[in-house]
């Protein structure tokens, strides 16, 4: 499971021309948020 998140991790990175610097991950159960 670690290196599946790494291999996306480096793919988004690689898809990427900026360095964001926060992230909204989704699916979290913050739904109320």
């Amino acid at each position: 499971m670690l290196e599946k998140i790494k291999e996306t991790a480096n793919y988004l990175k690689n898809q990427m021309k900026t360095n964001p610097k926060t992230a909204i991950i989704l699916g979290t159960g913050l739904g109320s948020l």
